[in-house]
């Protein structure tokens, strides 16, 4: 998968292996939501900054295998972060689950509605807690 790289050049994770799966150690968060892609980093993002970086990642060239990544300050209900990228005509949306100290990675394959729902319910979570209306089962775990 795609995000085994990203994954494991972002400073806020390590890497672990628990029962031959792979798992992420949450080492750090950032001070507020943080937007990470392939050539750009943005710290402290607004949600019209979310909504550009978004679109940037859907008009990517398919060669550039554009990413993104939205990491939250604190978890938000166990989710600690969301990332994205274009497979074909989908997105593949992954989401860090965190369990204790470790987190997991869960993804499914969505739409452009599913993806845009998501990132921003991800964003807005802290302004409004019954907007994340993450369904987990939905997800599975990321093989690797």
């Amino acid at each position: 998968m795609f995000f085994r790289y990203v994954l494991e050049k972002q400073k806020h994770r390590k890497k672990v292996l628990a029962n031959d799966k792979a798992q992420f150690i949450a080492v750090s968060y950032p001070k507020a939501f943080t937007i990470q892609m392939q050539k750009k980093t943005v710290e402290d993002c607004t949600e019209q900054e979310l909504i550009e970086c978004m679109e940037e990642m859907l008009e990517a060239p398919k060669a550039k295998n554009e990413f993104i990544v939205l990491t939250a300050p604190k978890p938000q209900k166990g989710i600690a972060y969301i990332q994205a990228c274009m497979v074909d005509d989908w997105i593949e949306t992954e989401i860090g689950v965190e369990h204790g100290k470790q987190i997991s990675l869960l993804y499914k394959m969505c739409t452009r509605r599913e993806y845009r729902n998501l990132f921003l319910a991800f964003y807005q979570y802290p302004i409004n807690p019954k907007g994340l209306s993450v369904d987990i089962t939905e997800f599975v775990p990321v093989p690797f």
